[in-house]
């Protein structure tokens, strides 16, 4: 807890020596380049799982074609399976979007 908030105040706690700001903010925010996704801004901790939904789908059609009544939920799960009988981490993804009629309208 005490690190996050370290990352959370670099930018304000000017004697904080340990977390330049620059550092702080690629990983609140995302990486303005990413070596590994050049072409994307993950957001780092300030957006959810769902990002990999979206792309995976084409959102921007989807926003589009809905007109932005779309929403999409999504939960990380970590627990003890007694059917495993291990530890086990679950991603759960939910995409709510409008049927569409003959002329693409929600």
């Amino acid at each position: 807890a005490t690190w996050l908030k370290s990352i959370v105040l670099a930018r304000e706690d000017r004697l904080n020596g340990n977390v330049r700001w620059e550092d702080a903010r690629d990983v609140l925010y995302g990486a303005e380049k990413s070596s590994m996704f050049p072409d994307l801004q993950w957001g780092g901790m300030s957006i959810s799982s769902d990002v990999y939904m979206q792309e995976a789908l084409n959102i921007s059609l989807i926003d589009s074609l809905s007109r932005g009544r779309w929403r999409i939920f999504s939960k990380f799960g970590f627990g003890f399976t007694t059917v495993r009988q291990r530890y086990e981490t679950t991603l759960n993804s939910y995409l709510c979007a409008p049927v569409l009629d003959d002329m693409e309208n929600p």
